[in-house]
């Protein structure tokens, strides 16, 4: 028996893992589940393998994704255990690493099987938090993620309100992406046929965004922003913009642009 501590290494999978993995998944889950190697390398970011002190004897494995279908909800598909691991040491470890990464992708809901037929594991998931449970076709569990910080990565808003000589308003829907201080995102709706805009974060969450548009009249626009950003009280994010149209127009103003579930 392994010793009941946190294994010395949680690391995220990697393509030389891909063989190994299939094997432990199988073998110890008892052929009931199985995944395939394409699926696992395009969620290596999201799949962690727990390894014994010594590195070479791997103890279990936690496999989540981002859902393609709910805005800003990740899925821990599953976990899976060495039978000579301390099962509760080791699945807690993985959870807790799976919970942090999916805060630092600005996640706000993290899913999972109840487990009904297995008790340990649902106590797991139950003490990390997951307390809310879902009417699904398969009983799920799930869990509120609270935000390290602010982060636009994935997520969509619309303009609550806007200045008159703006183009967008509640019919443009923003869809934002962000890789480290870096954010851009495209928009599109009401009046606007397409826009991109590109823009740093700096350390107060603030951000300088540039932006370009093309309207259904066929109009070309283009301006900048400096926008604010704060936590709302329901925990969606809100972007309090100051922006100033550039190149053929003149004119600025202000808007209020808010996170939307959709």
């Amino acid at each position: 028996m392994y010793p009941a501590t946190k294994p010395t290494t949680i690391r995220p999978l990697v393509p030389e893992d891909c063989q190994q993995l299939g094997v432990f998944i199988r073998q110890y889950s008892g052929g009931l589940q199985q995944f395939n190697h394409v699926f696992l390398l395009h969620h290596a970011a999201s799949v962690w393998m727990a390894f014994h002190s010594d590195q070479q004897q791997l103890l279990g494995v936690i496999i989540s994704w981002q859902s393609p279908s709910k805005h800003s909800t990740a899925v821990v598909e599953s976990i899976v255990l060495h039978p000579e691991a301390h099962r509760q040491s080791v699945a807690t470890a993985l959870l807790e690493t799976a919970i942090h990464y999916w805060q630092q992708q600005c996640i706000r809901q993290l899913t999972a099987p109840a487990f009904p037929h297995n008790h340990w594991l649902a106590e797991v998931f139950a003490q990390a938090g997951f307390n809310e449970r879902i009417t699904t076709p398969v009983p799920s569990i799930s869990k509120t993620l609270q935000p390290v910080h602010i982060c636009l990565h994935n997520k969509r808003m619309r303009p609550r309100i806007n200045s008159a000589n703006g183009q967008v308003d509640e019919a443009t829907l923003f869809e934002y992406f962000q890789d480290g201080d870096f954010v851009w995102g495209t928009y599109s709706g009401g009046v606007i046929e397409r826009g991109v805009l590109v823009g740093k974060m700096n350390a107060k969450r603030n951000i300088h965004f540039h932006y370009m548009q093309i309207d259904k009249d066929g109009q070309m626009g283009q301006g900048h922003s400096k926008s604010s950003t704060e936590f709302l009280k329901n925990g969606r994010i809100a972007l309090y913009e100051d922006w100033q149209w550039s190149g053929n127009r003149t004119g600025s103003g202000t808007a209020i642009i808010e996170e939307v579930d959709e």
